[in-house]
């Protein structure tokens, strides 16, 4: 699903290695807890994202998509992601969920990603939407679900 770099410039989404376990577990938080639950012992995402540090590339979260839903449609995928709580607010999560976004739907034939977003998750929300999603008319029980906007009317 993603075999290479992607990168804006400024935030890079790359394959997900075994090494980079221990930080995306240590990058938990409360937050994290709130909307995902315990997490994984042993997290296996399909990308992580990263920034340029003063050493190199800093890991400052993940970015995930699975097929095994079972309101998913054929060729729909449920992205998940998390920025860690030092690397919030500066657009990570909206800049690497477009970059996923754009490669998923450029594989011929596209996936088409979705988002399942927890309502009292305004933070989440607000990426999915400056992402370029937007909130379906049905839910999945008690969650929100987002899909992408028309082409034709989206502003990205």
């Amino acid at each position: 699903m993603l075999d290479r770099q992607l990168t804006d410039g400024v935030v890079t989404v790359r394959p997900f290695d075994p090494d980079d376990r221990q930080i995306l577990i240590d990058g938990r938080d409360d937050e994290f807890h709130t909307f995902m639950g315990e997490g994984s012992p042993e997290p296996t995402p399909t990308a992580c994202i990263t920034v340029e540090g003063r050493d190199g590339p800093v890991i400052v979260g993940w970015i995930d998509a699975d097929d095994d839903r079972t309101w998913l449609r054929e060729r729909e995928l449920n992205l998940g992601y998390s920025v860690f709580a030092f690397h919030r607010g500066n657009g990570h999560a909206t800049r690497a969920l477009r970059l996923f976004r754009d490669q998923l739907e450029a594989q011929h034939p596209p996936f088409v990603p979705t988002l399942l977003i927890d309502p009292a998750n305004a933070a989440s929300i607000a990426v999915a939407q400056r992402a370029g999603f937007e909130r379906a008319s049905d839910g999945v029980g008690d969650q929100l679900l987002f899909t992408r906007r028309s082409r034709s009317t989206s502003s990205d």
